[in-house]
């Protein structure tokens, strides 16, 4: 044994750099009950600085070490190792070493190897923990067979700890199941963001900011060994945060540690299948298979996963993978330099197999990455509707088809009504740009030697139809934009495209709802959901159309059928997600907003809008959310965040069209002003937006005119508000928007009760009860704080809602009722109206018992309190009990007073 190399059996230092892991150690500590702890990940993750920062806080245990290389795949070397090793802990180790030299020779089977050696470290007696690092070298069968005996039969007092890049071919299942192992792996040794701040700030003082450590701890995943070459890297580098976004798997020092200590230490095939799949973003064995025209992946991928070699699976059952980032972009800087040639090969073979399976995104992408355009254009061409219309996608099909030529769009009718709908969508072009593609595309699908059928003309003519209804739409001219729907429906019938047919009602009935008009746009939209079969596979068209059908119920009253769209859905789509599914979340929220559910519709909210932020197309949807959780915000007193989120809502998704598809975010900020006394930031808002008594209401512009309105009853002009509402009620009426209708009575009533018209103030305020208390609606007279409270009360003491609106008046806040927005000229109530509304809270909060009510029935007669008392057969006292009662529930002090404002109660006839 004299030619072996000594410093193999070396501890190595702590490297000043190793940052303190305690949560590691910590494992491998509580591990040494058992007999092996087991560290494997590739190469540059830290096992070896793991195990040696370990090493040295031990303290009640022997240690010895052995660093293993592709010399040692010899049994007699390795052994000889090991057994030198533990002598340098005894001599006596020494003295056996010639007998299991002799043994070694003479008996070449696992259990014989080792048995002397294991009788000896248990005459021993002290605990030893034996290190072999770099196990993965070891490749001898012979080798794994002694090793798997000796932990089979490991004295208590030996614990065993093996570094490797790869999981070793030991009893590791077994093991586990008794749990005699303790095991970390890649994930495990990752860094974290605090992790590598540390490292990258304290111990390589390159003074980062937390920025810049994020985007380079997202960039390296974890990886030790990346985020050392890119502090070497970053060393002198004048803007290191330039550098990091730009820090990427080519980056010299990451090429050269990945090629030299991974890649070339591979055998060939393997070397070569993780070039050639690189290119994919991820990788199973069927499309390695397509795309290296081998059979052998399943073997490899494999080999790869239980290798630990930068492969991450991304799924429970490891049929999908990935490659660490920096390793995939290292070998494709590798690709790039050794087979540039085959590059387009590949992600040809890429496309066709992601094709043929309907990925359709990554199809396309790796078609345009091997400048295949036409097999782009083919792909883009044949699912663009599923694209727009299924899935909700803009983004993606507006950066496909940008990199497409003009002269293959300007070929294919399908792609450019493809690119006008996207136009129009992205509110990147809504004029004669749009017109142009979808007159040439009507123009190629009507041609005499057009190569299509007559059920694809009819598809196509469709989506015409379609396209020219919504750039109607975005000029708000809605009757041309009906007209563009009704001939699409028409067309419809002569489609044979779910998805077509669906769009042409669905355009319709939300056309109908543009005008207002929620009678027919319910009519035209009750085809696509008169089944819960239909709610079954709802895609993001029909998520869209249910959203308007919400929006439509709650309008016309029907606020639980509105909320149980949702209950509908969930038995068959529990986890309904995506563009579609967050849209119908906002209509439903606004609907849980009315009925008062303030925290479920919160729920609801905040994740939808999360969802749909990142689309500019769904910037005119974003501030709908928006409207109603500022009002939600503001009913739960936080005014300032309500405020602060439609300003920031409206700065940064901007809805850049005619046509706003619910109140515009400007005329609830003034709304929320006008209910906190700010009368100057409301008339400021009155001046800019254009608004006039004497307008024709318009629907697009109705929530603008109601907040106007209150503006105008603010300031003092009582008449021309009562105008304005008078064309409102009209036109509300019509089109069958109950809930307008019901906030229009309101306004009506506390218009007439500012100039002192009482009863024409209660009968409005009537009204609107009966058309309310059916829905369920909460907020619409809640909202608007305390000076409808007497109304209410008028309302209620006629018997009219007395136990929907006993229900309301609790919610009012009596504090924000003292201090509700000061209006101009409201002269002063009589006392006795007063005296009457305190009665009639005083009745709905304490209501008079059965024989309160006899007695005071007793009390509009002549007879005394002994004769009532004879006639209630109870005695004068207790008769004397119910009149004070009486009079206390009534606010009176006399019995000629109780009678009195019991018949102005309908107390008695």
């Amino acid at each position: 044994m004299q030619d072996l190399l000594r410093t193999k059996l070396f501890i190595p230092p702590t490297p000043p750099e190793a940052i303190p892991r305690p949560h590691l150690v910590e494992r491998l500590n509580v591990g040494m009950v058992g007999r092996l702890s087991l560290v494997t990940a590739p190469a540059g993750y830290g096992k070896t600085t793991l195990i040696t920062t370990w090493l040295h806080q031990l303290t009640d245990s022997q240690v010895v070490w052995v660093s293993l290389d592709e010399g040692d795949n010899d049994v007699r070397r390795f052994f000889s190792y090991v057994v030198a090793a533990l002598c340098q802990l005894d001599e006596s180790f020494g003295a056996t070493e010639e007998a299991f030299l002799q043994d070694l020779q003479s008996h070449l089977s696992g259990p014989s190897i080792v048995t002397s050696l294991l009788n000896h470290i248990v005459a021993f007696g002290q605990s030893v923990v034996l290190i072999l690092d770099d196990y993965h070298e070891i490749e001898e069968p012979l080798i794994h067979e002694a090793l798997s005996f000796w932990l089979d039969n490991q004295p208590p007092n030996f614990h065993l700890a093996i570094t490797s890049r790869t999981e070793p071919p030991l009893p590791l299942s077994r093991m586990r199941v008794r749990r005699q192992v303790t095991e970390i792996d890649a994930e495990a040794l990752r860094f974290s963001r605090a992790e590598s701040a540390d490292f990258l700030n304290l111990h390589m003082h390159l003074n980062l900011s937390t920025d810049d450590v994020t985007q380079l701890d997202a960039i390296t995943e974890g990886w030790v060994a990346s985020l050392q070459l890119a502090a070497l890297s970053l060393q002198n580098k004048d803007d290191p945060s330039a550098f990091i976004q730009t820090f990427k798997g080519d980056n010299r020092y990451i090429v050269d540690y990945l090629v030299h200590e991974v890649l070339h230490k591979q055998p060939g095939y393997i070397r070569d299948f993780l070039l050639k799949t690189s290119i994919l973003e991820r990788l199973n064995v069927q499309l390695c298979n397509a795309v290296t025209e081998q059979v052998g992946s399943q073997h490899i991928l494999e080999t790869l996963d239980q290798a630990r070699l930068f492969v991450i699976p991304l799924d429970d059952r490891r049929h999908w993978y990935r490659y660490h980032h920096l390793f995939a972009e290292c070998l494709q800087a590798e690709l790039q330099r050794t087979m540039p040639g085959e590059l387009p090969t590949y992600h040809e073979r890429a496309s066709h197999w992601f094709g043929n399976h309907e990925f359709l995104g990554e199809a396309i992408q790796h078609a345009i990455a091997a400048n295949n355009k036409r097999l782009a254009a083919d792909l883009i061409s044949a699912n663009a509707r599923t694209m727009l219309w299924e899935q909700g996608e803009t983004h993606r099909p507006w950066q496909w088809i940008h990199q497409l030529p003009d002269d293959l769009i300007h070929a294919s009718p399908q792609l450019m009504i493809t690119r006008a709908w996207l136009y129009q969508e992205l509110f990147l072009e809504y004029g004669h740009r749009v017109n142009e593609l979808l007159d040439k595309s009507s123009a190629l699908i009507h041609a005499v030697d057009a190569p299509y059928t007559q059920t694809e003309i009819a598809e196509m003519a469709t989506e015409i139809a379609l396209a020219h209804a919504n750039l109607a739409r975005l000029h708000g001219n809605l009757s041309q934009s009906i007209e563009h729907c009704n001939q699409a429906v028409e067309l419809s019938h002569l489609v044979e495209s779910p998805l077509l047919k669906t769009g042409a009602f669905h355009s319709l009935a939300v056309a109908h709802h543009q005008v207002g008009n929620v009678t027919q746009s319910l009519k035209y939209s009750n085809s696509l959901f008169d089944s819960d079969s239909q709610m079954e596979t709802l895609d993001y068209a029909h998520y869209v159309a249910l959203a308007y059908r919400v929006d439509a119920l709650r309008l016309q009253g029907r606020v639980e059928e509105a909320v149980d769209a949702i209950q509908r859905i969930e038995p068959a789509q529990p986890n309904h997600q995506g563009i579609g599914a967050a849209m119908l979340t906002i209509s439903v929220a606004e609907s849980l907003r009315e009925r008062n559910e303030l925290t479920r519709a919160t729920d609801y909210l905040i994740p939808a809008m999360d969802t749909l932020k990142p689309h500019q197309s769904m910037a005119a949807i974003v501030q709908t959310g928006a409207i109603t959780l500022a009002r939600i915000l503001q009913a739960q007193g936080q005014v300032q965040e309500a405020l602060e989120l439609l300003r920031d809502t409206r700065r940064n998704f901007r809805a850049p069209h005619i046509y706003y598809p619910a109140a515009r975010i400007s005329a609830i900020e003034a709304l929320i002003h006008l209910r906190q006394g700010n009368l100057a930031a409301v008339k400021a808002w009155a001046e800019k937006s254009s608004l006039r008594a004497d307008d024709e209401p318009a629907y697009l512009l109705e929530i603008d005119h109601m907040v106007f309105v209150r503006v105008l009853i603010a300031d003092g002009h009582v008449p021309a508000a009562l105008s304005l509402l008078e064309k409102l009620a009209k036109a509300t009426a019509d089109g069958g928007r109950v809930a307008r209708l019901a906030e229009v009575n309101i306004l009506q009533g506390l218009a007439h009760q500012v100039v002192g018209e009482l009863e024409k103030a209660i009968s409005h305020v009537t009204e609107a009860i009966k058309l309310a208390e059916v829905a369920g609606f909460v907020r619409v007279f809640v909202d608007e704080g305390g000076r409808l409270v007497p109304l209410l009360k008028q309302v209620a003491g006629r018997g009219i809602g007395i136990g929907y609106i006993r229900e309301l008046l609790p919610l009012f806040d009596q504090g924000a009722e003292a201090e509700s927005t000061p209006l101009a000229n409201q002269p002063t109530v009589a006392q006795d109206t007063v005296n009457l509304e305190t009665s009639a809270l005083n009745l709905f909060l304490n209501p008079l018992s059965d024989r309160e009510l006899a007695t005071l029935r007793y009390l509009a007669s002549d007879l005394t309190i002994p004769e009532i008392a004879e006639q209630m057969i109870v005695a004068p006292s207790t008769v004397r009990t119910y009149v004070k009662r009486i009079y206390s529930k009534l606010d009176v002090h006399n019995r000629i007073e109780a009678v009195n404002r019991a018949r102005l109660l309908a107390l008695l006839s």
